[in-house]
């Protein structure tokens, strides 16, 4: 392992979707929490006291259950989230050094194989940013006020996380206001005329975002762990 290497792991979302009363993170799947699984993801690769976790204020009760359940967790670091995502990250990189590589990831992608991990710290070392992305298969269309445009799809990216980049730059590149076009941190570095490195990820890494993405991620985990 490299002392260089970060990560943030955001689970400070509302979970508004879900309808649960249970914060998404903490959700059990297969007698595991989806947050144990993103954990499990990084550790091996980046150095325990290296992890920041961007939790809810309003989960702060909860999550201390969820740390004396798994004492295995002890020595990650806690923030607190903000309104928007935007400002959840803001909050873990003031928490960080300038110098290093910090990989930011969703705590709703449960399956993140170690070996896309590998690959984006090591990508991101030698162009300052790496972004994972899936094709799809599907017809895409656009649409354009009354009418839609069908796009290649060969040309389409879904983008995912987690997204690596130059701790230095990200931090310089959120050193400016929110903007409701913030929708992940490539798109705040790239307002910055920051370059972006791609490379496909997998399929796999699913965003578990409504009830029925459950059964789902349930069978890859399944597969996968």
């Amino acid at each position: 392992m490299e002392n260089n290497k970060y990560a943030i792991i955001l689970a400070a979302g509302k979970s508004r979707r879900m309808h649960s009363n249970i914060p998404k993170p903490l959700l059990s799947v297969n007698g595991k929490s989806l947050l144990c699984y993103s954990l499990d993801s990084f550790i091996g690769i980046v150095p325990i006291s290296n992890i920041i976790l961007v939790i809810n204020r309003a989960h702060k009760g909860i999550f201390l259950l969820f740390w004396h359940k798994y004492p295995e967790y002890d020595g990650i670091k806690t923030v607190v989230g903000g309104k928007e995502r935007f400002d959840s990250v803001k909050n873990a990189l003031a928490a960080l050094p300038d110098d290093g590589i910090v990989a930011i990831h969703d705590a709703a992608r449960p399956y993140v194989p170690k070996k896309l991990i590998r690959k984006g710290y090591k990508l991101a070392k030698e162009t300052n940013s790496a972004i994972p992305y899936h094709k799809t298969y599907n017809t895409v269309r656009i649409k354009d006020d009354d009418k839609n445009i069908l796009i290649d799809r060969d040309n389409v990216m879904l983008i995912d996380t987690p997204q690596f980049f130059n701790i230095s730059l990200l931090k310089q590149a959120y050193e400016q206001d929110y903007c409701d076009k913030f929708t992940d941190d490539a798109s705040v570095w790239e307002s910055k005329n920051l370059p972006l490195s791609f490379f496909e990820g997998t399929r796999l890494n699913l965003k578990v975002t409504y009830p029925e993405d459950l059964i789902l991620i349930s069978n890859i985990l399944e597969n996968f762990y």
